[in-house]
C-alpha cells in the first residue's frame, strides 16, 4: 500500500514536472517562432531562468568586491561621527549664524581685492609679518584638551589598511597602471570578468550569429544594473564606501555591453528576416516595432555619451541620455512581457535615486566674493547656514536660483543643471565654502561676473545688509542657491588614522586640500588624530595664486597644541609660469611652513621626505605605532596618475617601515 502510493506520487510528480517543462518549452518555442527562429530552444536551457541566474552571478561578484571593504567599514563604524555623517547637510539650528567675515576671508588690504585697486605690493599690504606664525596673537585657535585626553584615554581612530597595502609597491604599480585612458589594470580586470560572465551567457548552448535571441535577454539583464550604478544614490556606493563618480567607469562598461548585445540581437534578426524575405511581415507586428524603438534608444544613449559630445556640449549629452533612457525603457517593456520586471526594476531604482536627491537638496543663501588673482579668476562661495552633515573632502552639486518666489525655486530644481564642486571647509565650522574657478563655461563665468557686480545679483550685497566693507573683505554679493549633497569623499579612508598625510593639489584642486587640512588640524588639536607629519603640494601656473590664497592658508598652518603629540606641517607651492597677473611672492617673507619652488613637483621625493619625517617622529614618545601614510590628490588626471606612479616606485623597505602607503584620488576628468 505504502509502496504503491509512493510510486503513484512519484509518477504524478514526474508527470507534473514533465508537463511544466513542456509548457515552458512550448511557450519559448512559440516566442522563438514569432521571432522567426526555430533553432532557439535546446532541451536543457530555460533561457529566462538562466539569464536571471547570470544576474545573480553579477551581483555575487559585486558582493565579493564589497566584502574586501568590510574591515574598513567596521573601523569607520567605530566612529559614528564619521560613519553616519556625509549624507544630509544641515545648518546650525537656532544658533547664531557665523559672521560672513571668516578668519581667513579676503581682507580689505589684500592685493587681490579687484583689478582696479591700486596698492603697493609691500609686506604690510599683503599682510605678511615676521610673527604671523607665533602663538601669541592666535589664542582663538588654541583648543583645550578633551576630557578623554586629560584622563589619558586618547580617542584616535583605528587604522585598517586596505588589502593592497598588505602587498608590495610593485603590485600597487601594476594594479594602478593605466591600460587605457582612465582605465587601470584593476578596473580592466573587473570589466573582463563581467564580460566573461556575459560571454558565457551568450554562447552556452547557443549560436549568437544564427540565433541572436539570447543577446536580447542579456541586454535586458544588464539594463537595471547599468541604471543602478549610474545613480547618485545606490547601495553599491554606500556599502563599498566609494562615491558615485568612482563607479562611472563601470556604468560606461555595462552600457557599452548593453548596446553591443542589443545591436547583435536586433540587427541579427533584421538580417535573418531580410534573407528569408519576411522583413515586412515581421516588422508590421507591434512587438517588433517596439523592439526597434528600444534599439534606437540604446544607440542614442551610446552616441550621446561619447567623449567629444560630453566635452563640447554637456546639455546635448544630458538630453540624449534622458530621451534615450525613456525610449529604451518603453520599447523594452512593450517588446515582450518577459522584459517588464527588469524595466520596472530599473525605473524603480532611478525613481528612488531622484527622491533621495531631492531629500538631500537644501535651499540657502550664499555669499560670493571675487578673487581675480586665484587661478585667473575664482569665486569664493560662503554658505554660513550649512555647517554640518558633511565630511571634509566631499563635494556638493549647486544650482543658482534666478528670480524670486516659490516658482523660481521650482524652475531651478526642474530645469537648471547641478554642477559639482569640492567643499573647501571642514564641518562644524563657520559654514560650507567653495572655490569655483572661472572657466569657459557659462555657469562659472556668470557666477564670477555676479560676484564682481557685472551681473545683477538676485539679492542685496552683504554691504547692503549692514556689514562694512572691512568686515566682508571684498564687496560680497548674496545669491540664492540649491545645494545637493554631499557626495563622494574619502569615506572609509579616515585621514586622522594615519601617521603621515600627503595632500597634492593641482590648480583649483586646492579646495579639496583646504577642507581636509582644516579637518586634520582640528582633529589634532582635539586629540583625535594619529598624524605626525602633513605635506601639502600645490601645483599652479601663476605664483600670484599663492598671494591670493594666503589669507586662507595662514590660519591653517598656525600651530595648534595637542594633548598627546606634535604635528609637523609643511606646504610647497610649485609654479610653472612666472610673470603672471601678480608679482612673484618673496620666499623669504612667506609664513613659516610655506615654500615656493619653480617647476613641477617631484612626488616620489615628496613621499620619501614625508616618510622620513614620520619615521623621525618615532624617536619621540610613542603612544601609537606606525600607521602608514595616505597620499591624496585632487587635480587633473595627469597629476593623479603621477602620484599613483610615485607610490608604486617606493622601495619595499620604506614601505614596510612606515606601514604602507595608500592613495585617494579626486580627478577633474569627466
Amino acid at each position: 500500500m505504502s509502496y504503491s502510493a509512493s510510486a503513484a506520487a512519484g509518477a504524478s510528480s514526474a508527470a507534473s514536472n514533465s508537463s511544466a517543462a513542456s509548457v515552458t518549452q512550448a511557450a519559448q518555442l512559440a516566442q522563438a517562432s514569432a521571432m522567426g527562429s526555430t533553432a532557439y530552444i535546446t532541451a536543457t536551457v530555460d533561457v529566462p531562468t538562466f539569464i536571471f541566474h547570470i544576474d545573480l552571478v553579477l551581483l555575487a561578484i559585486a558582493a565579493v568586491l564589497i566584502l574586501f571593504t568590510f574591515p574598513r567599514m567596521f573601523a569607520a563604524l567605530g566612529r559614528p561621527s564619521h560613519f553616519f555623517t556625509g549624507y544630509f547637510m544641515r545648518g546650525p539650528g537656532n544658533a547664531k549664524v557665523p559672521s560672513l567675515a571668516r578668519e581667513y576671508a579676503p581682507r580689505r588690504n589684500n592685493p587681490q581685492r579687484n583689478a582696479s585697486t591700486k596698492t603697493t605690493q609691500s609686506a604690510r599690504t599683503i599682510g605678511w609679518t615676521e610673527d604671523s606664525h607665533t602663538l601669541d596673537s592666535h589664542a582663538h585657535l588654541l583648543t583645550l584638551p578633551t576630557r578623554s585626553a586629560v584622563n589619558g584615554k586618547l580617542t584616535v581612530p583605528t587604522r585598517v589598511p586596505s588589502w593592497i597595502t598588505l602587498t608590495h609597491p610593485i603590485v600597487v604599480s601594476i594594479v594602478n597602471h593605466e591600460v587605457l585612458p582612465g582605465v587601470t589594470a584593476l578596473k580592466g580586470l573587473v570589466v573582463l570578468l563581467v564580460f566573461g560572465v556575459l560571454a558565457y551567457a551568450g554562447f552556452y548552448e547557443s549560436n549568437p550569429f544564427s540565433n541572436p535571441v539570447r543577446e536580447g535577454y542579456i541586454a535586458m539583464a544588464i539594463f537595471p544594473i547599468a541604471v543602478a550604478v549610474a545613480c547618485k544614490n545606490n547601495v553599491l556606493t554606500w556599502l563599498a564606501g566609494v562615491g558615485y563618480e568612482k563607479l562611472n567607469w563601470l556604468h560606461r562598461a555595462l552600457g557599452t555591453l548593453l548596446v553591443l548585445c542589443a545591436n547583435l540581437h536586433g540587427i541579427g534578426f533584421i538580417y535573418n528576416w531580410a534573407i528569408n524575405d519576411t522583413f515586412y511581415t515581421k516588422i508590421a507586428q507591434p512587438q517588433f516595432q517596439y523592439g526597434l524603438v528600444a534599439l534606437a534608444g540604446t544607440d542614442l544613449l551610446y552616441l550621446g555619451s561619447r567623449q567629444f559630445v560630453r566635452s563640447k556640449s554637456y546639455t546635448l549629452f544630458l538630453i540624449s541620455h534622458i530621451v534615450g533612457l525613456i525610449t529604451t525603457a518603453v520599447g523594452m517593456a512593450q517588446h515582450f512581457p518577459v522584459t517588464v520586471p527588469y524595466v520596472v526594476a530599473g525605473v524603480v531604482v532611478y525613481a528612488v535615486d531622484r527622491i533621495l536627491r531631492l531629500a538631500r537638496t537644501r535651499t540657502t543663501t550664499a555669499y560670493l566674493t571675487p578673487m581675480p588673482h586665484l587661478n585667473n579668476g575664482t569665486t569664493h562661495v560662503h554658505m554660513p547656514h550649512l555647517t554640518r552633515g558633511f565630511r571634509a573632502g566631499q563635494h556638493v552639486r549647486v544650482r543658482v536660483v534666478d528670480g524670486t518666489g516659490i516658482f523660481a525655486w521650482i524652475r531651478a530644481l526642474a530645469f537648471s543643471r547641478a554642477r559639482p564642486f569640492s567643499l573647501a571647509s571642514r564641518p562644524v565650522g563657520s559654514g560650507a565654502e567653495l572655490y569655483i574657478k572661472k572657466e569657459r563655461g557659462a555657469f562659472t563665468t556668470g557666477l564670477y561676473k555676479m560676484a564682481t557686480g557685472e551681473f545683477a545679483s538676485p539679492q542685496k550685497s552683504s554691504n547692503e545688509k549692514g556689514l562694512s566693507e572691512i568686515e566682508a573683505g571684498e564687496p560680497t554679493r548674496a545669491v540664492r542657491m540649491l545645494v545637493e549633497g554631499p557626495y563622494g569623499g574619502p569615506s572609509y579612508t579616515m585621514f586622522e588614522s594615519y601617521s603621515g598625510v600627503v595632500l597634492v593639489a593641482g590648480g583649483s584642486g586646492i579646495s579639496f586640500t583646504l577642507g581636509v587640512l582644516d579637518d586634520l588640524m582640528q582633529a589634532h588639536a582635539a586629540g583625535r588624530s594619529r598624524v605626525r607629519a602633513i605635506e601639502v603640494v600645490w601645483a599652479i601656473a601663476d605664483p600670484a595664486a599663492l598671494t591670493a590664497l594666503l589669507p586662507a592658508l595662514r590660519p591653517l598652518l598656525r600651530p595648534r597644541p595637542s594633548p598627546h603629540s606634535a604635528l609637523s606641517v609643511r606646504m610647497t607651492v610649485h609654479y610653472t609660469r612666472a610673470g603672471g597677473r601678480g608679482p612673484l611672492p618673496d620666499p623669504s617673507r612667506l609664513p613659516t611652513g610655506i615654500h615656493l619652488r619653480a617647476g613641477r613637483p617631484d612626488l616620489l621625493r615628496t613621499l620619501d621626505a614625508t616618510i622620513d619625517r614620520v619615521l623621525d617622529a618615532r624617536a619621540g614618545p610613542q603612544p601609537h605605532g606606525m600607521s602608514g601614510v595616505v597620499a591624496a590628490a585632487c587635480g587633473p588626471h595627469e597629476l593623479v596618475a603621477q602620484l599613483e606612479g610615485a607610490v608604486g616606485s617606493l622601495s619595499w623597505d620604506r614601505w614596510r617601515d612606515v606601514g604602507g602607503v595608500e592613495t585617494v584620488s579626486e580627478s577633474f576628468a569627466f
